[in-house]
């Protein structure tokens, strides 16, 4: 059985492990969509429909990422003082990756807007 220490301890390095995934996210989806965007104007690259497809299914996955590492840096930011937190290190923790995680799911959703409005190489509608 785990002590209230141990599970303290355990929810404490989930917050700051959670700290790099979103901008890991966001990296991803940035170099995954310059990419893509560089094959579909290429000579011989994929088309620029399946270019679009495929960034707006990577959007979508990078926004599920970081969606989720704010809604769990809310609901820490929401809860209680758990044990094993030392004063305030709770708070600080679950609003750093607030700003981190929000800032980059706003990000990622800015850079997938492409997807939308680039109908071909060069230009947008």
């Amino acid at each position: 059985m785990i002590g209230a220490r141990e599970a303290g301890s355990e929810r404490r390095s989930l917050l700051w492990r959670a700290l790099p995934v979103p901008p890991a996210a966001w990296a991803a989806h940035g170099l995954s969509g310059w990419y893509l965007a560089a094959e579909a104007c290429a000579p011989g690259g994929i088309s620029v429909e399946t270019a679009r497809w495929l960034i707006g299914a990577l959007t979508l996955a990078a926004m599920t990422v970081t969606g989720s590492a704010l809604v769990m840096a809310w609901r820490h930011l929401r809860s209680p003082q758990a044990p094993g937190f030392a004063p305030r290190q709770q708070p600080f923790a679950a609003f750093a990756l607030l700003l981190v995680s929000g800032s980059l799911t706003f990000g990622v959703l800015l850079a997938g807007l492409s997807a939308v409005f680039i109908r071909q190489c060069g230009f947008s509608a």
